[in-house]
């Protein structure tokens, strides 16, 4: 087929009149050259602003690349199917009008595209963000591996989920009949990609393209506002998680990892917000979790406990208890300096983290008094629990009393909670001139005792790494490699 443009830009727009000007030019002045090269099809779904006023005025400006549709608002997905019916380009590509493009990825992604036409359907671009947040998006680790064509069923791959529709090239004739589903209100991106990748099995990766993705500081958008919205509790499991999983099926005879991955990926940053608490009656909450359950029965371990931006100890709780039934930090077991749930790595006692704290150190004529923060998931760990002690010399000092730390509470699943438990040590002080003494934080789980690492809090009071202390004019106390250090002049 011949197209007249090497692309096709879609650009469904809703009240966007204060981000619609920078949109609109990342297109217009793209190094590939927009008049000889582009077709911009705007949609405007139903603004009530004055984005109808710029969408004319750039199409008055560029008539013969400019594609201007009016149509009653019916959200995202009927925008982007009615633009869909207008694309005379090579490569469609999918723009927000909150967001905008590198000038010069269409250039890069294009050549790169044109050498792979016959290997790939879609080619995604890295993700940036820019305004409220900076920093790339949390799929980004799937470019470390550089630029390439991904096998979606091999291993290597199968956590390279395109959940974005906007960062990417899609190589026209391979729209087909494939369209966004409208009822659909937030994820229908991630379902139009899955079901395009899914053709070939493959995507492209190129690293050197760049999308810039905005986060509102208002907090407005779909992604930002869409917990407080029923859907996301109830059409949304039917139409995005179960619906793939059928789709999966019926294309494959079977859900493939890939497909696995996409759904785990929305799945797992539910399990630690508390707002489900507060949408939910007791009996919602009851029926919601059931569904979640059915859905996870049908994901296989490996791609739950080894997605890698997904190691947050909540979610993972969250996932095992509702998967098997299960109390998760139970059946976590200690070996060696590391422990695991199943064979899966849940922490290294060793790694530098902000599970133990060193938050103050005061004295008196008689004693020290030491703060150190744990996380209490840790000590919830293992069928015996866990418990947090000081080694001096070949003692251990148990702590004196243990309170809630108010100061650093999370939202969990279940609803919110705290996060650290504040243990205080008295280590009296009685030493002689020129002894020194170490206290070395250890978990203690039954039998089994370990060390674990010690980071200093921001705010810590009294303490300050790698520097020294005089405390009664005869002790020198120091913070130093994961320990405290104590000795008499």
């Amino acid at each position: 087929m011949d197209y007249k443009y090497k692309f096709s830009v879609i650009v469904p727009v809703y009240n966007a009149e204060i981000y619609l000007d920078d949109a609109l030019k990342s297109v217009i002045n793209q190094t590939v050259g927009f008049e000889e090269n582009i077709q911009l099809i705007i949609v405007n779904d139903g603004s009530t602003d004055n984005s109808a006023d710029i969408c004319i005025r750039y199409r008055e400006k560029y008539p013969d690349n400019i594609v201007y549709i009016e149509k009653e608002n019916g959200g995202v997905s009927s925008a982007r199917n009615e633009g869909i019916e207008h694309i005379k380009g090579r490569y469609t590509v999918f723009l927000d009008a909150d967001d905008k493009w590198n000038i010069s990825a269409f250039a890069k992604a294009y050549d790169y595209f044109e050498k792979h036409y016959d290997e790939i359907d879609m080619l995604s671009c890295r993700v940036e963000r820019f305004d409220a947040k900076n920093g790339y998006n949390s799929l980004d680790y799937k470019f470390k591996a550089g630029t390439r064509i991904a096998d979606i069923n091999k291993p290597a791959e199968y956590f390279s989920v395109q959940a974005l529709v906007t960062s990417v090239l899609i190589k026209t004739e391979a729209i087909g009949n494939v369209r966004f589903d409208p009822r659909i209100i937030c994820g229908e991106d991630t379902v139009f990609c899955v079901m395009i990748i899914s053709k070939k099995c493959k995507i492209g990766f190129i690293k050197e393209a760049l999308y810039y993705y905005r986060v509102r500081a208002a907090q407005n958008s779909t992604m930002d506002t869409i917990r407080s919205n029923r859907f996301y509790y109830d059409e949304m499991l039917d139409y995005y998680h179960q619906g793939l999983l059928n789709y999966s099926k019926e294309k494959f005879g079977k859900v493939i990892p890939y497909i696995q991955a996409t759904v785990t990926n929305e799945l797992m940053w539910r399990f630690e917000s508390s707002e489900t608490t507060e949408m939910l009656s007791d009996e919602e909450f009851a029926v919601y979790k059931k569904r979640l359950k059915d859905i996870l029965s049908q994901i296989e371990e490996n791609i739950i406990f080894s997605f890698p931006i997904h190691k947050a100890y909540a979610r993972r709780a969250t996932a095992a208890n509702l998967k098997y039934g299960i109390d998760y930090y139970k059946s976590i077991t200690l070996d060696g300096n590391k422990l695991y749930f199943r064979k899966y790595e849940v922490f290294d006692m060793a790694s530098h983290n902000t599970l133990c704290m060193l938050n103050s150190l005061s004295a008196d004529k008689k004693s020290l008094r030491i703060e150190i923060l744990i996380a209490n998931w840790l000590l919830r760990s293992t069928e015996s629990g866990g418990r947090l002690a000081l080694k001096a010399g070949e003692r251990f000092i148990n702590p004196k009393e243990m309170l809630e730390y108010a100061q650093r509470t999370v939202r969990t699943f279940e609803g919110g909670e705290y996060y650290y438990s504040s243990c205080i040590f008295n280590f009296k002080l009685k030493m002689k001139e020129g002894e020194s003494v170490q206290l070395t934080p250890f978990l203690i789980y039954g039998d089994k005792k370990s060390p674990v690492c010690l980071n200093c809090t921001r705010a810590a009071q009294g303490v300050a790494l790698y520097t020294t202390c005089r405390l009664q004019g005869k002790y020198v106390i120091s913070y130093e490699d994961d320990a405290i250090q104590i000795s008499a002049k």
